[in-house]
């Protein structure tokens, strides 16, 4: 990333995008002397366990990981400039079993025996509950499990840790056999999984304009909102809508003269969806005011350096670099509405115990 940045900062006259281009490349540089000097202290420590990551430090500071052990190295080092330098925070390591699948075979034709690869994943998956900051750092597995996704399962269940959470994406490939095992996991109290059905969320991301070739490769990361991996910059939770503050605001207008006394439930109905409405208009316009400064002060030279379109576009991946860019609302307190509509309908139409008096 670093290499295809400075040969295009060579070849590139914009003042604008030759600034990105030397961005990425002095960050992604940064990255490497980083690694490296993880691997110097790793040396420094001198176990049998610190040597091997030493190993595995120096070999992805010169290049792409060849090895799994390699590969999940990898992951915590891109984890750490993201979320602790970059600031943008990491919410899904996506697909591992695809993701880790091709290493895993090259460590198997090498010779790597079944319960070296088992030791691997353990501390792999150990050491992200250690860090005590992964609870939306899930992972997805395939809906066409592998190898690797069995013993990643079986490993995961053996620890008996509630972080980092699992999605499996379920369709009619995936095996009964591998749900199976998740759901007796859940029935023994180790229950961090959320099933996810791979038809339903790639028709709702083809419905909002998704190439059906990229729909397939999403993630879900936040609280469940699927984006593609690699392709799609998801602002997730960037508007906030209390539910309940609707009907609070209902009853108020009522209180101060501001609407007429509701004769039925079905007008406390209308009158509050009203302020729901409104809820969501001020929320949107609030999010579109923040999101066109975004530009301006959310640079991310990090994670635009993954994105291929943000490398071809010179583009950051918050002034529109990447391939789809989406936004999100939440709405909260779903039950309490629900709970407190109810309340009402009771006490003041049904059983007209009280008045808006």
């Amino acid at each position: 990333i670093a290499g295809e940045a400075e040969a295009r900062l060579a070849n590139e006259a914009d003042e604008e995008k030759s600034a990105f281009y030397e961005a990425i490349a002095v960050t992604y540089r940064a990255i490497i002397k980083y690694t490296e000097r993880l691997a110097d202290k790793a040396h420094g420590v001198g176990s049998k366990n610190s040597l091997f990551a030493e190993k595995n430090l120096r070999a992805i500071a010169k290049g792409a990981p060849q090895t799994l052990a390699e590969a999940m190295q990898l992951y915590f080092i891109y984890y750490t400039v993201q979320h602790h330098a970059e600031g943008a925070l990491l919410r899904s390591l996506g697909s591992l079993d695809l993701l880790l699948y091709r290493f895993y075979e090259s460590d198997k034709a090498s010779g790597v025996t079944d319960s070296e690869i088992r030791e691997l994943i353990k501390y792999f998956l150990f050491k992200w509950s250690s860090m005590r900051a992964t609870a939306n750092i899930p992972f997805d597995f395939s809906d066409e499990p592998n190898e690797l996704s069995y013993l990643i399962l079986e490993e995961y269940i053996k620890l008996d840790v509630y972080d980092p959470k699992i999605h499996i994406k379920v369709s009619d490939k995936t095996p009964r056999k591998f749900i199976r095992m998740a759901l007796d996991s859940i029935r023994k109290g180790r229950n961090s999984f959320v099933f996810v059905g791979e038809k339903t969320v790639r028709a709702s991301l083809e419905k909002i304009g998704v190439e059906s070739s990229d729909s397939k490769n999403y993630a879900l990361v936040g609280c469940y909102e699927p984006c593609i991996a690699g392709c799609e910059l998801p602002c997730t939770v960037n508007g906030k809508i209390p539910l309940p503050v609707a009907i609070e605001f209902a009853l108020n207008d009522v209180k101060e003269g501001k609407a007429s006394a509701p004769e039925t439930y079905e007008d406390f109905y209308l009158l509050v969806t009203e302020h729901v409405s409104h809820l969501i208009d001020v929320c949107c316009t609030e999010i579109s005011t923040i999101e066109h400064k975004y530009p301006s002060f959310m640079q991310a030279p990090a994670l635009s350096g993954s994105y291929s379109s943000c490398m071809k576009n010179a583009k950051d991946v918050y002034a529109g670099g990447a391939k789809y860019n989406s936004s999100s609302v939440n709405v909260y307190g779903i039950a309490s509405y629900v709970d407190s509509m109810l309340a009402v309908k009771r006490a003041v139409f049904d059983d007209k115990m009280i008045d808006f008096n």
